[in-house]
């Protein structure tokens, strides 16, 4: 394995990780305004991406040497290649579905009560619909 093969393989990889990384900071620090149900469906669900990118490095990193060992194994490659494809795939799709989750999840009686935006400066009547000054 070659030092540009393995600073493609790894600069690849990082910018979701860093992107995985700074959600687990934004997390953290709105965990206040979030309902306790939906920071924890938020960090499981950054949990199993970090686990998928991981693997996925791994396999990268390890791709070169497994070819080498198994001889031109196409049966042997195979097989394990469908594993970690099928592991990354469950881990991706678990985390989107897991973040997906903790976006739609309130606590009972939660409700939205910010007002209305303004626009331009008006105020926004109830009545009628209307913009006015």
């Amino acid at each position: 394995m070659t030092i540009g093969y393995l600073f493609s393989a790894v600069v690849g990889h990082l910018p979701m990780l860093a992107v995985l990384v700074v959600g687990f900071a934004v997390v953290a620090s709105r965990k206040a305004q979030l309902d306790a149900r939906s920071v924890q469906l938020a960090r499981l669900g950054l949990g199993a991406l970090v686990l998928g990118s991981v693997v996925q490095l791994l396999w990268s990193l390890f791709i070169p040497m497994l070819l080498m060992s198994v001889d031109h194994a196409s049966a042997r490659y195979g097989g394990l290649s469908l594993v970690v494809g099928l592991t990354t795939s469950v881990a991706f799709a678990g985390g989107v579905g897991l973040l997906v989750a903790a976006l739609v999840t309130r606590g009972r009686g939660q409700a939205v009560t910010e007002p209305p935006v303004q626009a331009f400066g008006g105020e926004f009547t109830q009545g009628d619909g209307r913009f006015g000054r």
